[in-house]
């Protein structure tokens, strides 16, 4: 079958449309893509800011839905018309061929939402992680999509402070909407100070980081309270 596929150039911001033929044998399903999310690696990738050979052979369109069109002889857990997800890459494409070892099958109910099953996965690793205890102070930086998605979840565990840490507006006043009890924007103040201001001095006892930049992971260890979790 021959299938359209997006290849990451190897200069930045450049991606390129091609053709490839799939065929299907032993233990391979070929499957319609529905959906693919965008990560922030993708964006990193697109920006030439990560090793190309290494990213595209990893990441590059690794959030990704759809549906089974064909599958190999071998292959014993799906049938064609089964909606799955992907553990591998290869989303930006019209189709794709894996192992079936590497797809995982999702309800039909959820829709094309379900392609968010991977970064949904990490978020709740990190919250069942932090378990955070009655009264304590949480703090969440990054307040995208998956921080967001942690917040709305820590803020339900009887915490005294749920602060959330983002330079954009609209982030920090949709933390808030969640269930945020303050927010703190990055670029316009000392962040580790504001933070023990609001907890007398003392720090967080839980912090988790979501946006992925050195600046914001070194703020972990500082933001913490002696024993806290980051």
């Amino acid at each position: 079958m021959k299938v359209t596929y997006a290849e990451l150039g190897e200069k930045k911001r450049t991606v390129t449309l091609r053709q490839k033929t799939l065929d299907v044998e032993g233990d391979q399903v070929l499957v319609k893509v529905v959906a693919c999310s965008i990560c922030h690696s993708d964006s990193w990738a697109f920006d030439g800011e990560l090793p190309h050979a290494a990213f595209c052979a990893t990441f590059f369109g690794h959030e990704w839905i759809g549906d089974v069109v064909a599958v190999g002889p071998q292959v014993s857990r799906f049938a064609p018309g089964d909606r799955v997800v992907s553990r591998g890459p290869s989303g930006f494409a019209t189709h794709d061929l894996k192992p079936e070892s590497l797809l995982l099958p999702v309800s039909a109910d959820l829709g094309d939402l379900a392609s968010l099953v991977e970064p949904l996965k990490c978020v709740t690793t990190v919250v069942r992680t932090a378990v955070p205890d009655l009264g304590d102070t949480v703090v969440v930086i990054g307040c995208g999509f998956m921080g967001l998605s942690a917040l709305s979840w820590l803020k339900d565990g009887w915490c005294r402070h749920v602060i959330a840490v983002d330079p954009i507006a609209e982030r920090r006043a949709m933390a808030l909407r969640l269930g945020a009890t303050h927010s703190i924007d990055p670029a316009g103040s000392d962040t580790v100070r504001e933070i023990r201001v609001l907890t007398g001095g003392r720090g967080a006892d839980v912090v988790v980081e979501f946006a992925g930049n050195a600046s914001a992971s070194s703020l972990g260890g500082p933001a913490c309270a002696i024993a806290g979790n980051s």
